[in-house]
């Protein structure tokens, strides 16, 4: 009876994480890769073709859709939505996983708060930071913590692009910055489960 007073080792609070390949991490980075440049890809083509759209317009026709560039801006923007919640969908993933490897008791969040308060409208302005830039101050710590032979995470490039994604007619560079964070988040997650898997 008396252990169960005494206060959790915040060791034992460590979540089960499952013992995955180091490639699955390098996997779903490129997967979320792959799917932006066609998101990005499609969104151009549909920018393109809409503006086509908008000239005819201009001429007193009704919007083209039996056109070419109708039936272009169609298809592309249904190919951008498409591949836009694809790449949302990896990156959520692997942010997911990320946070689940370093679960220690000592990470500032869970996997599943990390994700789902991204989703918090107003909220998720300030958990963003949380969830990009706590992961590389946590990922760090986790190495310290254990001895680890991985190189530490750089901060910089994540708390600029949280910050360039708050920030209007910007926030674009911001959402590209995305892509080389959680490549980096997705190297080093692959060095830690390698690490872990010995």
């Amino acid at each position: 009876m008396e252990h169960e007073n005494r206060p959790m080792d915040p060791r034992q609070l460590e979540f089960p994480t499952p013992v995955r390949s180091p490639r699955s991490y390098l996997l779903l980075a490129f997967q979320m890769v792959r799917s932006w440049l066609i998101y990005f890809a499609a969104s151009f083509v549909a920018g393109l073709s809409m503006g086509r759209c908008f000239k005819k317009m201009s001429h007193g026709e009704p919007f083209p859709i039996t056109d070419i560039w109708g039936g272009v801006f169609m298809i592309s923007t249904l190919v951008a939505l498409v591949f836009g919640i694809f790449s949302l969908v990896f990156q959520m993933k692997l942010l997911y996983r990320c946070w689940l490897l370093i679960q220690d008791g000592y990470a500032r969040t869970t996997p599943g708060k990390a994700i789902g308060f991204l989703f918090l409208p107003i909220f998720n302005f300030y958990w963003i930071f949380v969830a990009y830039y706590g992961l590389v101050e946590d990922m760090n710590a986790y190495v310290r913590r254990h001895g680890l032979n991985v190189p530490q995470v750089k901060g910089m490039l994540p708390l600029v692009a949280c910050i360039l994604l708050l920030i209007p007619y910007v926030n674009s560079l911001g959402a590209v910055l995305f892509l080389p964070v959680m490549m980096t988040f997705a190297q080093t997650a692959a060095l830690l489960q390698a690490e872990k898997n010995r």
